[in-house]
C-alpha cells in the first residue's frame, strides 16, 4: 500500500502475473522513498520495483541478472549524495545502481572490498556522506569512499 503524503490517496499494489505493470511479487521485504518522491520496493524472489505514490502501476523493475541486480532477495536500500541507489541483499552483498550512467557495481564478501557479509540487513547514509551497513552475524561497517573499501567499526 502506498499513501501519497500530500493528498492522503491510498494505492494498493499487488502482483498480477498477467499485468506487466503490477508489483513483481507480493512478498515485500523492503521499501525506500527516494529523493525524487518515488518508492523503491524490494521483493523476495528476485525483483526490485519502482512505484510513484498516487499511481497504481509499477513503472520499472530490475531482476537479479548478470550486469543487473546482484541477488534475488532485496533487504534494504539507501541513496547517496550523488543519487546512486545502494541495494542490500540477502546473500549477494550490495549492488549500487548509478542512475546517471545506468550502470551497476557490486560489493561482496568475496571481491576483496572488505565487506563483512553478503547478508545485508540495513544501509544508512550518514550525515558525513558515508554509507553504513549492518549485517547478519557480522556487525556494522562503514564504506571508505576514498579507498572504495568497507571497514569495521572498532
Amino acid at each position: 500500500m502506498l499513501v501519497h503524503p500530500d493528498s492522503g490517496e491510498v494505492n494498493i499494489l499487488r502482483s498480477n502475473p498477467a499485468y506487466p505493470y503490477s508489483l513483481p511479487g507480493n512478498s515485500v521485504w523492503s521499501f525506500f522513498p527516494d529523493g525524487e518522491g518515488r518508492v523503491w520496493i524490494g521483493t523476495y524472489g528476485g525483483k526490485l520495483a519502482l512505484a510513484i505514490p498516487g499511481d497504481s502501476e509499477v513503472d520499472l523493475y530490475f531482476k537479479a541478472s548478470s550486469g543487473g541486480l546482484g541477488h534475488s532477495i532485496v533487504s534494504c536500500f539507501c541513496e547517496d549524495n550523488r543519487g546512486r541507489l545502494w541495494i542490500g541483499t540477502e546473500g549477494g552483498g550490495i549492488t549500487v545502481w548509478d542512475r546517471n550512467t545506468d550502470t551497476f557495481s557490486y560489493y561482496t564478501q568475496q571481491d576483496g572490498s572488505g565487506l563483512a557479509s553478503n547478508m545485508v540487513k540495513k544501509l544508512y547514509l550518514g550525515e558525513d556522506g558515508n554509507i553504513w551497513a549492518s549485517f547478519f552475524n557480522s556487525g556494522i561497517q562503514v564504506f571508505d569512499t576514498s579507498k572504495k573499501r568497507w571497514r569495521d567499526i572498532s
